[in-house]
Parts: structure tokens; sequence; C-alpha cells
């Protein structure tokens, strides 16, 4: 993990813990409370391949937004078309789309950044 990743969840446990809030409103609050380090967390985790959230089998309980649903649906085509993995193909179209790829990292990953 990232220095600046690893601060930014430090920090929103720590709020978690002393303020009694859920993790969704502790990172809004540190968020707030940290712009620099919010934008150097936001980088970190949003350029591709930062975070490895490509659907596989172990993964089956993914949110099924717009994003998420499109990016399934061409990448198993791609899949079925170029006779490749479906791995394989939902990487290569998520490298050909970076903006429907940012809004499904936005899905899965429950980011409002």
């Amino acid at each position: 993990m990232q220095r600046a990743t690893s601060e930014f969840i430090r920090l929103v446990k720590a709020k978690v813990e002393d303020e009694k809030v859920s993790f969704s409103e502790a990172m809004l609050r540190v968020a707030r409370e940290n712009p620099q380090l919010c934008s150097a967390y936001r980088e970190e985790t949003t350029r591709p391949g930062a975070v490895d959230i490509t659907p596989t089998p172990e993964r089956q309980e993914l949110p099924q937004g717009p994003a998420t649903a499109e990016l399934m649906r061409r990448a198993k085509a791609r899949s079925q078309e170029a006779g490749v993995s479906f791995t394989e193909a939902f990487k290569s179209v998520a490298g050909e789309r970076p903006v429907l790829a940012s809004e499904y990292r936005k899905e899965v990953t429950g980011s409002k950044f």
C-alpha cells in the first residue's frame, strides 16, 4: 500500500473509532480536513492498476451499477470473440475505455471522489 493511502486509511479508522461514525462518513471528514492527503490518496488509488478490482470467480459479489454492467458485457463479448480469458478481456476493455473503467472503480470501491 502506498504512503498516502496508508495514512489516509489510518486516519479514517481512527475517526471511526474516536467519533463513532460510519466508515463512509469518516472518509468524508478526513478528506475535508486533509485535502492534500486526500488528493494524494485519490491519485494513488484511482490510477489504472492501483487497486486490482478485476472480477474473478472468488469475487462474485460486485455492485452492479451501469458502468459495471457495461464493462462486464463488453469484456464477456471480447472474451468470446477473441478466445481469451475473461480477465484478459476485462483488462483490455478497461484499458481502451478509461472513463468507463474509472466509473467502474467508483462503483466497486464505493468511492465518491
